[in-house]
């Protein structure tokens, strides 16, 4: 999930937990490219501009800019932003895309767009009733009459994770574009009461033993092995979950229409057991 943004970072919010992480947030997700054409399937259907709330490093909004498509791109990290600044300008899509430092209860933009997307469990981080209205509605009145909105959540019905209760599970050892290698594990724990998951994420860093003390060592005479000194990065944050109905409610009372639940990227309609939970509307409010 998108939850999985030194030392340790504290139970903060989004801003706080994935700036001290970002340079991880490609790792977490790397290879993974399965909501690419189901994004793209509705851009195509979409008219103006694409809005990317929670755009991060610009995963999505990069494939989208490829494509042609003008996006807006909000996100409260200012180093996630940064990195996607800096991979919009490799891929020569930079001047397609707008970045926006704030939350989505807040941000301010003088486009109205076609499409607006919380990709992959963005929309976990809305913990609590009256800032879940308050995104939606902000994101609604950047619409246009009629645009639409897609929320892609993981679905509770077929995961562990509202039964979670402390277990650390191993996510990956990757290598970064400068060789560190990084091993990344996930402890969460469920309170169903609040729908909320606590999670912590730990990042282990293996980096190069430093060039000097190489030296030393060869100097004595030892020229072993050279070690690595690693680098533990702890963050804590809290993740909301969600159940379909709940969701249509607080997009009924935001001014949206629903028009369908998916439970695959593959357009398969929501079952109790299907992967994901993807709600599509449409902004029934022709004018404020």
């Amino acid at each position: 999930m998108r939850s999985s943004k030194r030392g340790a970072a504290g139970n903060g919010g989004p801003a706080e937990v994935y700036d001290p992480i970002a340079r991880f947030y490609d790792l977490d997700h790397a290879g993974f490219e399965d909501d690419l054409e189901f994004y793209r399937q509705f851009a195509r259907a979409s008219p103006g501009p694409i809005l990317d709330i929670g755009v991060g490093t610009g995963r999505v909004a990069a494939p989208l800019a490829r494509d042609g498509r003008h996006i807006v791109g909000v996100d409260i990290s200012r180093q996630m932003l940064a990195r996607a600044k800096r991979r919009l300008s490799q891929e020569g899509v930079a001047e397609r895309v707008t970045l926006v430092e704030a939350d989505a209860a807040s941000f301010v933009s003088s486009q109205r767009c076609g499409l607006a997307l919380f990709t992959l469990n963005t929309f976990s981080h809305m913990l609590r009733l009256p800032e879940q209205m308050a995104a939606l509605t902000n994101v609604r009145r950047h619409l246009l009459p009629g645009g639409r909105l897609l929320i892609d959540q993981w679905n509770p019905h077929a995961s562990s994770a509202p039964d979670s209760s402390g277990q650390w599970v191993f996510g990956y050892r990757r290598q970064d574009v400068d060789g560190r290698w990084v091993m990344q594990s996930v402890s969460s724990v469920a309170e169903p009461s609040e729908q909320i998951l606590q999670t912590t994420v730990v990042y282990d860093e293996e980096l190069p033993f430093r060039t000097e003390r190489r030296r030393a060592r060869r100097a004595k005479g030892n020229v072993g092995r050279p070690t690595a000194t690693p680098r533990r990065t702890v963050v804590s944050l809290q993740l909301r979950y969600f159940y379909r109905f709940e969701v249509e409610w607080l997009l009924l009372a935001s001014g949206y229409e629903l028009e369908v639940v998916f439970g695959t990227y593959d357009l398969d309609l929501y079952t109790t057991g299907a992967p994901r939970l993807i709600w599509l509307a449409r902004n029934s409010v022709q004018s404020e």
